[in-house]
């Protein structure tokens, strides 16, 4: 490959760059990014599940360039493009220009890649720090420079900030360092001042977890699903269709042939893993990752973002072994555009899926991954218009309560700020979760909220006023227990559905809730 090569490969991904921020600027925002946003309003030393790296760089979005979708969304699109970059070297350094430009290629045309190009969640941060981290720690082995040590010190803990999920590269680290003729590092200050940078960059999030009895330690290890897993009598704890649906959704999200490359590519990998210092290397920064998701969705299938960042560096090595795959040219030849085109397709497909309904396919929206980031907009306009009305009815501002928060974070996102809303503070949301005091659920949690028994100066703002309880959990006649005994009445007020090509798209229920009289044993 030539320079040449290199120049129209960047030029073709700032053109995919900003093909990725104008598709961000018209979709609609989804409920983790709005919710994150609710996070950048209320800024603090951690979060409930998160670190504070995401809240802290969309402040800074917002405060630079106001709240919109297209303002959010331009940074996913930017780490993208610089993410590519950096690995665009690390491929170069690890083997040659050639195997980085077509590593690089298969991870833009996967879906899973672009849709991490347009959305800005936690993912798309922490990748950009991840491949850094990779770059970092293959230059400080090769050169044992000081800066090269520090770089990969602040990107894992820049990367902490934004997802815990980074520290497995910690142990990849050293286990590289022992097993390879590098192993002398591991005695250098180098690596201990990597080391200590990544140890500090952990302390907003233990000051804050220390002071909110270790809730994100609870929250992770549920998350892992094995508190679930844990086998009542007689009851088998593996769950072999959890792991066959995760299987489906990466080939999905990778398309079908790329991801069975990858998984040829696993296989090959761990029986050369030893076969040379590059194998090695990147072994182990895509593999433990990779396998542990796998292992954990044999209980309980989890989100198939998780493994992403392991099939970055599982990319360089698919090229690398591609040489090595017993076919005659010719099918050599098809299968790779096969896997492109396919790719390709999918992307441009996963962009707007209601191309299949706009040619008759009644595809339940429900079965769509474009479904979190539709019906947002007129269903938050409907609300608008309820609590308008019934603002009006009660003669007074009212409160809005839901059932969960990813309901209440697009709401608040789309909702104008002249409403009739109580808010006494503005660390008060504008939409609360329902709940009760001492149980913690989410970030809201740790909000002030309607159910707070007094405000500092002894006033009580929600007493004795009404409220909207909105939820979309149709199939319930009535509102939870804590919602219907912290009123004097409640009654259903509405229920509307978006429908989008005659299919229904997401359907709330609105309950008119009168005479707040407050929630709990204090009430």
């Amino acid at each position: 490959m030539t320079w040449t090569a290199t120049r129209l490969v960047m030029a073709a991904l700032i053109v995919i760059t900003a093909a990725r921020v104008l598709i961000g600027g018209f979709i609609e925002i989804s409920s983790d990014e709005s919710y994150y946003l609710l996070w950048a309003e209320h800024l603090d030393w951690s979060y409930y599940s998160k670190g504070p790296g995401v809240a802290t760089v969309l402040a800074i979005m917002t405060g630079l360039l106001g709240k919109s979708a297209l303002a959010i969304r331009c940074l996913a699109g930017l780490l993208g493009l610089a993410m590519s970059v950096v690995f665009l070297k690390l491929g170069t350094e690890l083997y040659d220009r050639r195997t980085a430009i077509w590593a690089l290629v298969i991870l833009n045309v996967t879906p899973i890649f672009n849709a991490g190009g347009i959305i800005l969640t936690i993912d798309p941060l922490m990748m950009f720090f991840w491949v850094i981290v990779m770059l970092g720690t293959w230059k400080a082995a090769q050169t044992g420079h000081l800066r090269w040590w520090v770089l990969t010190g602040l990107a894992m803990g820049l990367g902490f900030l934004c997802k815990y999920t980074i520290l497995v590269l910690y142990p990849s680290i050293v286990a590289f360092l022992a097993g390879s003729r590098h192993r002398g590092e591991l005695r250098r200050p180098g690596f201990y001042l990597m080391t200590a940078l990544v140890l500090v960059s952990m302390t907003p999030v233990l000051i804050w977890n220390a002071a909110h009895e270790w809730i994100t330690i609870r929250h992770l290890w549920e998350r892992t699903g094995l508190v679930e897993a844990q086998p009542k009598a007689a009851e088998f704890p593996l769950k072999p269709l959890d792991f066959l649906e995760y299987l489906g959704l990466h080939a999905g999200v990778y398309s079908p042939l790329i991801f069975a490359g990858f998984c040829w590519t696993v296989a090959r990998a761990l029986r050369r893993l030893r076969a040379s210092e590059e194998e090695w290397f990147l072994g182990l920064f895509s593999l433990p990752i990779i396998l542990g998701y796998f292992l954990l969705s044999c209980f309980n299938a989890g989100e198939v973002n998780w493994t992403a960042p392991g099939f970055v560096g599982l990319s360089l090595l698919l090229v690398h072994y591609w040489p090595e795959l017993r076919m005659g040219e010719p099918w050599r030849h098809r299968l790779v555009v096969g896997a492109f085109g396919i790719a390709a397709a999918l992307t441009l497909f996963s962009a707007n899926p209601d191309v299949l309904r706009t040619a008759g396919l009644r595809w339940p929206y429900k079965a769509d991954p474009h479904w979190r980031l539709r019906g947002w907009r007129t269903l938050t306009a409907q609300l608008e218009e309820e609590i308008r009305d019934f603002a009006s009815e009660v003669g007074g501002p009212v409160f809005v309560v839901t059932n969960r928060y990813q309901m209440a974070a697009p709401a608040a996102f789309y909702l104008p700020g002249d409403l009739p809303i109580i808010r006494p503070t503005p660390d008060h949301p504008v939409i609360h979760m329902r709940g009760e005091p001492g149980k913690i659920h989410n970030q809201f949690s740790f909000w002030p909220s309607y159910y707070d028994p007094k405000m500092p100066d002894g006033s009580q703002p929600y007493r004795g006023h009404a409220a909207l309880y909105f939820t979309d959990e149709i199939r319930h006649g009535s509102p939870p227990r804590e919602v219907k005994e912290a009123f004097g009445s409640v009654q259903l007020h509405s229920w509307f559905t978006v429908t989008r090509h005659g299919l229904p798209v997401r359907s709330w229920k609105v309950f008119a809730c009168r005479d707040y009289r407050g929630t709990g044993p204090e009430k």
